[in-house]
């Protein structure tokens, strides 16, 4: 947060209401785009559906304000590459291994990388900060559950919860019915609505 908080930072992440390019998301980041659509460096905007917000729980919707702002924060790593901040490639050595190792999924769609290496570096920064957020009202378990949000498409999740698993079902129940504010596979929403 502090990279995009700082006082004088060329990093800008813009978060507004709107239609994510792919209907199916809830939110989305990408670079803006300038009049050309070529991507602006160091210039990031997340786009947050407007009926996610109205039916999402106010927990579900801080998780995915945190998943979209790793987004911006991998973009930004990506930004500081390309305009030869070296010292950032040595820093997530790990996600331009990813990234070089699936060049063309990289290129035609980043978010399966962006996910699998926010599932293998991320989830217990994100638990804590939803725990934090939420003043740890929840045991430790439901915000490690809502951690995976988004993140359930990835090899890291199939490692550790695999299908049919208790695990499994119980963080995408859990997921969605924060997502939905609705009871899911007999979990409810532990979160208020945003309303």
């Amino acid at each position: 947060m502090l990279k995009f908080g700082a006082l004088q930072t060329t990093y800008d992440w813009e978060v507004k209401s709107g239609m994510p390019t792919n209907p199916s998301h809830a939110a989305e980041t990408d670079w803006q785009r300038d009049q050309n659509d070529n991507a602006i460096d160091y210039d990031y905007l997340t786009v947050v559906k407007p009926s996610y917000v109205n039916q999402a729980t106010k927990i579900a919707i801080a998780r995915t304000l945190l998943h979209e702002m790793l987004h911006a924060y991998i973009l930004s790593h990506i930004d500081d590459v390309g305009n030869e901040i070296m010292f950032e490639f040595m820093t997530f050595r790990d996600l331009w291994k990813m990234i070089q190792e699936d060049l063309t999924g990289f290129n035609n769609d980043p978010e399966p990388v962006h996910h699998e290496f926010m599932a293998q570096k991320f989830l217990t920064p994100i638990k804590d900060a939803l725990k934090e957020w939420d003043e740890s009202s929840q045991p430790n378990q439901f915000y490690e559950d809502l951690a995976w949000g988004a993140l359930m498409d990835t090899g890291t999740f199939d490692h550790f919860h695999p299908i049919a698993s208790e695990s499994r079902n119980r963080i995408i129940n859990t997921n969605n019915a924060e997502d939905n504010n609705s009871a899911q596979g007999g979990i409810t929403p532990k979160g208020n609505p945003c309303q």
